[in-house]
């Protein structure tokens, strides 16, 4: 074959290809970028719907209750109530979230400040609450316990003599039983 072109086209052409392909390669890494850029974002939403779904599942395994004054623990009462609505379908074992919440702040001194109250389910099919906080004074947790005890809505009340040891400031913890009816 015969190449009957002029030594300064061939230059021109091929300057022209190398443009092209110069040109073409660039569009294509803009494509890539632009892909990353969304497979990316969407990869990120996806991971913090999944971390909410955690964060919610957490919070219906163990209900915070922030140390506030009685009249404020209503609002907690409420958001619990909409979490758990009844602890069992036995009718003979029906508590509702909120009477469990009522009691334990009606049986609270002013002294004992409660971080966390988890419901679980007991060996012998009836409810477990792990109560844990802090008492201002050895008194306070002493006239906590002996509150919780006169409840007939408890059946034990289990507190390590741990608890009892430090006078002030002490932090506690402890499990409550349900009564089943």
């Amino acid at each position: 074959m015969i190449n009957l072109l002029l030594p300064e086209d061939k230059k021109i052409i091929l300057n022209e290809y190398r443009m092209r392909v110069i040109f073409s390669y660039a569009v294509a890494m803009c494509l890539l970028l632009v892909i990353l850029i969304i497979a990316g974002a969407s990869f990120y939403g996806a991971s913090l719907i999944s971390q909410n779904s955690l964060k919610v599942a957490l919070k219906t395994e163990a209900l915070v209750v922030l140390p506030k004054e009685v009249d404020e623990y209503s609002l907690y009462v409420i958001k619990a109530n909409k979490m758990i609505n009844l602890l069992t379908t036995d009718q003979n074992n029906l508590h509702s979230a909120s009477t469990l919440f009522d009691r334990i702040i009606i049986a609270k001194p002013n002294g004992i400040k409660l971080r966390t109250i988890k419901i679980g389910r007991g060996s012998d099919s009836g409810w477990i609450l792990s109560l844990q906080g802090i008492s201002e004074q050895r008194n306070d947790l002493i006239d906590f316990i002996a509150a919780l005890k006169k409840d007939p809505l408890f059946s034990t009340i289990d507190s390590p003599l741990a608890n009892l040891i430090k006078g002030v400031n002490s932090e506690f913890s402890m499990t409550v039983v349900l009564v089943t009816k």
